[in-house]
C-alpha cells in the first residue's frame, strides 16, 4: 500500500525530506514560533517540583501530537508545494491539539513499552548476575581456576551480548516500522495497541521483506 504521494519521496528519499522539513518550519514562522515557545515553556516547567511531572507528560503528548499532524499532512499531499501550503493555511491550536487523542494514546504506549523493556532488562540481568555469581562462587570452593574463567565466559558475556543485539534489533530495525504504523492511527486506543506491534511476529516478518524498504 502506497501511503505517500509525492514520488520524489520514493527517488530521493534524503534530499526530499530535508525538503520537507525545512517546508514545515518556515512555512508559517508565526507558528514555529509559537510552538517552539510552548514546548521551550513546558521544558522550563520540569525544573519545579511536582509541577515538573505534569509539565513532562504535557510535552510529550503535544510533541506527538504535532507528530500526528505533520503525518496527516505529508500523506494527504501530493507534492512540497501543496504540503508547504497545508502547513502555512493552518493555525498552531489545528497543529498541536488536533491529534490529541490518539497523540495521548501514542504516549502511554512509549511509557508502558519503557516500563516493560527496563523491567526486563533488570531481570535478565540480576538472572545472569546471580547465576554467574553462583557459578563463581562455587568453583572458588574448588578452587578451579579455569573453570571460574569459563562459568563467567559462557553465563554472563554471551547472554548480555546476545540481549544487547536482541534490544538492538528491537529499536534500531524495528521500532521504526511499528512508529510509522502508530502515527498513522487516529483514535486513542489504536495508537495505544500500534505500540505494542513490537512485540508482534507480523510486524518482526514485514521487516524482513523488501516491502520494509519501500516508501
Amino acid at each position: 500500500m502506497q501511503i505517500l504521494q509525492d514520488e520524489n519521496l520514493r527517488e530521493k528519499p534524503i534530499g526530499s525530506a530535508l525538503n520537507y522539513t525545512w517546508a514545515a518550519l518556515s512555512a508559517n514562522w508565526k507558528n514555529s514560533a509559537v510552538i517552539a515557545g510552548l514546548l521551550l515553556l513546558l521544558s522550563l516547567f520540569q525544573a519545579i517540583p511536582m509541577v515538573g511531572m505534569i509539565a513532562a507528560i504535557a510535552q510529550g503528548i503535544v510533541s506527538s501530537a504535532l507528530a500526528y499532524w505533520v503525518v496527516e499532512k505529508l500523506t494527504s499531499s501530493t507534492n512540497l508545494k501543496s504540503f508547504k501550503e497545508g502547513v502555512e493555511s493552518a493555525g498552531p491550536k489545528e497543529m498541536l491539539f488536533r491529534f490529541i487523542a490518539p497523540a495521548s494514546g501514542f504516549y502511554l504506549g512509549i511509557v508502558i513499552t519503557t516500563i516493560i523493556f527496563m523491567a526486563a532488562t533488570a531481570l535478565i540481568f540480576w538472572l545472569i548476575g546471580g547465576s554467574a555469581m553462583f557459578g563463581i562462587f562455587s568453583e572458588q570452593m574448588s578452587g578451579d581456576q579455569m573453570t571460574i574463567a569459563q562459568t563467567t565466559i559462557f553465563e554472563t558475556i554471551i547472554p548480555v551480548t546476545i540481549f544487547i543485539l536482541v534490544t538492538a534489533t528491537f529499536f534500531g530495525y524495528i521500532w521504526p516500522l511499528v512508529y510509522g504504523y502508530a502515527l498513522l492511527q487516529r483514535s486513542f486506543s489504536d495508537a495505544l495497541n500500534a505500540l505494542f506491534m513490537l512485540f508482534s511476529t507480523r510486524f518482526w516478518s514485514a521487516a524482513f521483506t523488501m516491502q520494509y524498504f519501500k516508501v
